[in-house]
């Protein structure tokens, strides 16, 4: 069984304007992600960001509100919680935080320059080792809640 391409962009129209914007990459994601807590995004026609609300898919022509409801339905609040941005930048703050304190006991016998070095290099990987694991456990968040581990394959 193959898997279907993951769309690159997908175009949006504002209720207002009537203008078509189209997303690509991370904003493109954070649109496509029925979990996310993205409360306003861009047209590109007023050039200013109004809410979500606002917008509806082109191709579909439903509002992403309803688009975001619909699929994610069967999430739990905890669900949701986990996958909002608060949690995300707190999860890995605290990372950061304890990466550097943690980097700092282990390398305290050390020479300064080193320090210097491995503290900071400890705090990053720290952060991406939690995002990683954090990033996979969205995915299964996902996968369970509206059958897709990639959202940009939602219609």
């Amino acid at each position: 069984m193959t898997n279907p391409p993951v769309p690159e962009s997908r175009t949006y129209v504002h209720e207002k304007c009537q203008g078509v914007t189209e997303v690509r990459e991370n904003s493109f994601e954070e649109m496509s992600n029925p979990l996310s807590d993205v409360p306003q995004t861009w047209c590109s026609v007023c050039e200013a960001f109004g809410p979500v609300s606002e917008f509806a898919w082109a191709d579909t022509g439903e509002k992403i509100t309803d688009y975001r409801a619909r699929h994610s339905a069967r999430a739990t609040s905890v669900e949701r919680l986990f996958c909002s941005r608060g949690v995300w930048f707190g999860v890995l703050g605290v990372a950061l935080i304890g990466g550097l304190v943690g980097g700092y006991f282990l390398f305290a016998d050390s020479r300064w320059q080193m320090q210097l070095v491995m503290v900071p290099f400890t705090a990053f990987a720290c952060v991406l080792i939690i995002g990683a694991i954090m990033i996979e456990s969205t995915k299964t968040i996902l996968w369970r809640v509206c059958g897709f581990r990639e959202t940009r394959l939602l219609k």
